[in-house]
């Protein structure tokens, strides 16, 4: 189906002589909120049906791919369509798509003649699809919310003392005008709907990318090069001129410089693929059969795209069967609706490829008293990838306070033997025999300076005292594991206790308090 449709493309037109090669991607959902056995479903965004306060919906997500006319009319020429699981990406699915679609048409295969273009909404990632895009044969145009900021590339690296050099250079920020340099490419035109039209681009302009890896699969952080284009409008076309127009910003990404008239105009005519979703789901009924298998839609899905093929196929043929009120319209300008109720006229003229019906028989059903049993109810995958991504984000916390009480551990080793080797080097010094001091009454001086020299010759063998159950004993400082630094600090606390009972039984006695500074 994928490929008859691509040999059906448009290549004339009435009023311009021929179709752009232009496509619009769009993605539109099939809702099965109340489908509970149906597989496949997740939430998505939707403009008017609402689940628990908020714009989502259960159901299927279709991703589309029709070709664009410049003729104001919501015909459209569909080429591909595709149901986008709810554990892939949009913008994957989106490269895939086009780049099978390029590879389908042929012509564009080899690199030769010019590069169709591919025009996105804002939902869209532009840095995603022209990372996923590399290599394809194919120009990107997405639309930019107005609050973005891109940057130029650094022109002279400056020579910094530490850090690595600078990436980002000029600020080019969409809300602050002051920010815009010169344009590298202009283009002024008039149009009957939107009056003057004045387009600008800037090329060679960035973004910054965070969660790199998350995002884009790379390490590091990706500088994706595009051109940032500006469209500016007079008016808006008659029926919406109630309001003012804003600005347009797109970014564009291909080979060469951008055609500027191609753009904008190609990105206006995008609304046509909205149209046409509405036309399927409200007139052709997409939506409206409440099958159970996402497999049964997507045979649903390209009979609906079939069928409005054959409508726009149908169109200069069909005779306009107009309402009272409705206005007389010439055979190039039918909409999709008013061929719609003609198409019925040419059903008896084209008749059926199919056979007629031979009876075989009544058939026998499903025995009496035989149920088919219930549904098997289907696991909501959004659920199922929330409380993963729940999971993972409690293992990463939990490994983020592991890695911290690692490095708490560490930087509390290290802080324990730079204590640990300055202490040894005061008790090196003689720093035992100062804290004593002259012996009180009941001690002996021998004793006192013998075990001050002990304490000394310990001290420069590096020997630390240990104490673990009540007993001591003693060990090189080098040798110390983080294991002993319990054993260390019971060690020292117990000669802290007895110099400083000691101290107190010296100012009973009247003596002078040397060594009070340090215990």
């Amino acid at each position: 189906m994928r490929a008859l449709l691509a040999s059906q493309q448009p290549t004339l037109d009435a009023n311009t002589g021929k179709w752009p090669l232009a496509f619009a991607v769009d993605q539109s959902v099939w809702a099965r909120g109340d489908a509970e056995s149906s597989p496949g479903r997740g939430y998505y965004y939707h403009p008017s049906r609402h689940s628990a306060g908020q714009p989502i919906v259960a159901g299927w997500a279709y991703q589309l791919v029709a070709q664009l006319g410049f003729v104001r009319d919501s015909w459209v020429a569909p080429v591909d369509a595709r149901r986008v699981l709810p554990e892939e990406d949009a913008n994957d699915a989106a490269a895939e798509q086009i780049s099978a679609l390029v590879s389908r048409l042929g012509r564009w295969e080899s690199g030769g003649g010019d590069a169709p273009l591919f025009v996105f909404d804002a939902g869209y990632d532009p840095v995603r699809l022209q990372r996923n895009l590399e290599g394809c044969h194919a120009q990107i145009l997405v639309r930019l919310e107005c609050s973005r900021t891109f940057y130029a590339d650094q022109q002279t690296p400056e020579q910094r003392p530490v850090g690595r050099p600078f990436v980002h250079g000029e600020k080019f920020d969409l809300k602050d005008p002051k920010t815009w340099h010169e344009p590298s490419v202009e283009h002024n035109s008039e149009s009957a709907g939107y009056g003057k039209v004045r387009a600008r681009a800037w090329s060679g302009l960035h973004p910054k990318t965070r969660r790199a890896k998350e995002r884009y699969g790379c390490e590091s952080a990706a500088v994706v090069r595009g051109t940032v284009v500006l469209v500016e409008v007079e008016r808006l076309p008659r029926g919406e001129r109630r309001r003012r127009p804003k600005r347009l910003w797109l970014w564009w990404h291909g080979e060469g410089e951008p055609d500027l008239d191609l753009l904008w105009r190609s990105y206006v005519r995008r609304f046509d693929l909205e149209h046409a979703i509405r036309h399927w789901k409200q007139a052709l009924g997409w939506t409206t059969p409440r099958v159970r298998h996402a497999e049964q839609a997507d045979r649903w899905t390209w009979l609906i795209l079939a069928a409005y093929m054959q409508l726009r196929l149908a169109r200069s043929i069909v005779a306009d069967r107009r309402l009272p009120w409705e206005r007389p319209l010439a055979i190039q300008s039918l909409t999709p609706m008013r061929v719609l109720r003609s198409f019925a006229t040419l059903l008896p003229l084209v008749g059926t490829p199919a056979s007629e019906p031979k009876p075989r028989g009544r058939s026998p059903g499903r025995p009496k008293g035989r149920l088919s049993g219930r549904a098997k109810w289907q696991p909501s995958l959004p659920r199922e990838r929330a409380e993963e991504r729940r999971q993972g984000q409690l293992e990463e916390r939990r490994r983020l306070k592991e890695e911290e009480r690692i490095r708490a551990r560490k930087a509390a080793w290290e802080s324990f033997m730079r204590r640990e080797r300055r202490e040894l080097k005061l008790r090196k010094d003689g720093q035992l025999a100062g804290l004593l001091g002259e012996a009180l009454v009941g001690e002996s001086t021998a004793v006192l300076r013998r075990l001050a020299r002990e304490d000394q010759r310990q001290a420069k063998e590096g020997l630390v005292a240990l104490t673990s159950n009540g007993k001591t004993y003693y060990k090189l400082v080098e040798e110390l594991e983080e294991g002993d630094m319990a054993a260390r600090i019971a060690a020292d606390r117990l000669r802290e206790t007895w110099l400083k009972e000691r101290r107190d039984r010296w100012r009973d006695y009247g003596g002078a308090s040397q060594g009070e500074g340090r215990l």
